[in-house]
């Protein structure tokens, strides 16, 4: 049974609900865990839960009064969210202590250090922590080491590894893990992603837990773009340059948004990687050649690196050309 509707968290709100009731809930939490597997969703529920006037003793809001009725429709005074524009690739300063002209007397860390208006306890929601800079982290600092009193602040990363140490000690860090495959696999048909309940299944075992990229993944241009690139792989040995053409190509498609083109680079390299892991087990299981099972595992490897040099801002036709040329002459094929 999911807390709220919410699939696939229920852990995380049990942790929660036990603070909550020993009255020992903390004043900030980061939500951590891969994108698209409902950490905005549960932090809003979160918010409205802890701001409910009448809440039910099994942490649920009651849905009925004033302060969840101005929740929803999104005019609580002691509730507050803060996101970058769509855009905005680093969470402007401003957001936390105000514009110059008006430094520490508005912004994020100001509203938070006022009195609740309606509610026992204000609540913010800080969507985009992973693109806090220094600068915006190191003014968040004094609000966490010196958090008013009742105050919860929830901030949401993807990756737990983008935030500083000193923001990482400073907050209670709630792992939230991808979703399983069957119920990843209801979501993707409720939402009407897939029209079968095999063609479901198979879309949530490539999607990584995460219905963001089942969203992607289930857009026609994949399914002609993998089945591509399934032909070029059964080609034996692997021809590097025709698949460094045919990614390269596609990556292009995903429009002018450097953004949009590494990350979908970064899926291409994440199913290729899948892929790659399947044949793995596949191997070990079989007994296979000892010297396949070491090139299956030095092909992972480098697809690793690949992503990790997608994410520190990599030329991608640079990349591109350097991963497919170290797949080339290998004997390997695709099982999606």
């Amino acid at each position: 049974m999911s807390w709220q509707g919410i699939k696939g968290h229920d852990e995380t709100v049990a942790k929660l609900r036990t603070a909550w009731q020993q009255g020992r809930l903390g004043s900030a939490y980061l939500l951590t865990g891969p994108s698209g597997i409902g950490k905005r969703h549960l932090a809003h529920a979160l918010a409205q839960t802890l701001l409910c006037d009448r809440p039910s003793p099994g942490f649920a809001p009651c849905g009925q009064c004033e302060s969840c009725r101005l929740f929803v429709t999104g005019s609580h005074p002691d509730f507050l969210r803060v996101a970058c524009e769509e855009d905005q690739r680093v969470l402007p300063l401003e957001l936390l202590i105000g514009e110059r002209q008006h430094r520490a007397r508005e912004g994020l860390c100001f509203w938070i250090s006022l009195a609740p208006v309606h509610a026992n306890r204000k609540i913010a929601i800080l969507e985009d922590a992973d693109l806090l800079a220094e600068e915006g982290a190191n003014a968040l600092l004094k609000t966490l080491e010196e958090p008013p009193i009742g105050s919860v602040l929830f901030l949401i990363s993807h990756n737990l590894q983008r935030q500083l140490p000193t923001i990482r000690s400073r907050c209670q860090i709630l792992f939230c893990p991808p979703l399983d495959v069957p119920t990843l696999a209801r979501l993707i048909q409720d939402q009407g992603l897939a029209s079968t309940p095999e063609e479901a299944e198979r879309l949530a075992q490539w999607s990584a837990g995460s219905l963001e990229v089942a969203r992607e993944l289930a857009d026609p241009a994949w399914a002609e773009f993998l089945g591509e690139l399934e032909r070029l792989l059964a080609r034996q040995p692997v021809d590097g340059v025709a698949i460094g053409r045919e990614v390269a190509a596609f990556v292009d498609q995903a429009g002018e948004s450097v953004p949009a083109k590494r990350s979908r680079l970064r899926q291409v390299v994440r199913l290729v990687s899948e892929s790659l892991r399947q044949q793995l087990r596949q191997a070990v299981m079989h007994s296979d050649a000892e010297a396949l099972q070491w090139e299956l595992m030095r092909q992972i490897d480098h697809c690793l690196l690949v992503m990790q040099q997608i994410d520190a801002n990599a030329h991608l036709p640079t990349l591109i050309d350097a991963w497919t040329e170290a797949l080339a002459g290998t004997r390997l094929a695709a099982v999606w």
